[in-house]
Order: structure tokens, then C-alpha cells, then sequence
């Protein structure tokens, strides 16, 4: 392939690249009415998660915690 082949394709590429960056702009900044609906008690839900999550860790790191103090070998 010769250089300006090279160069018209390399031309081509960013052409079409260019574009659908803009596209992707321009649908992003477009204003469109949010249709979702939260229910009350999701919040609730996940915020009992987020604090089962973190009891759970305490526990799994303190099994770990004995299990590793077990295997050391005694002095």
C-alpha cells in the first residue's frame, strides 16, 4: 500500500471516528425526562445489605483471624 492510500484511509478512519463521537455527544447532552420510579422501601433494602455485608466481613475475618493464629507454629 503507498503512503497516500495510507493516508486517505488514516483520513477515513478519523472521519468516521469524528462522527460518531459527535453523535455520542450529542445524544448524551440531550435532555430527556427521567421515567423511573424509586419505592420507599428500596432505600431500607439497601441499606440493610450494605450493613449485613459489613457484619458478615467482621465474622469471615475473624475465622480467618483464629484459623491463622492456629496454624503458627508454638514456640
Amino acid at each position: 500500500m503507498s503512503s497516500t492510500a495510507k493516508s486517505r484511509t488514516l483520513k477515513a478512519v478519523l472521519t468516521v471516528s469524528q462522527s460518531v463521537a459527535g453523535l455520542m455527544l450529542a445524544l448524551c447532552m440531550t435532555e430527556q425526562p427521567a421515567k423511573a420510579y424509586a419505592d420507599p422501601g428500596s432505600g431500607a433494602m439497601l441499606w440493610q445489605l450494605f450493613f449485613a455485608s459489613v457484619v458478615s466481613i467482621g465474622f469471615n475475618f475473624r475465622k480467618i483471624r483464629v484459623w491463622l493464629i492456629n496454624r503458627r507454629p508454638r514456640r
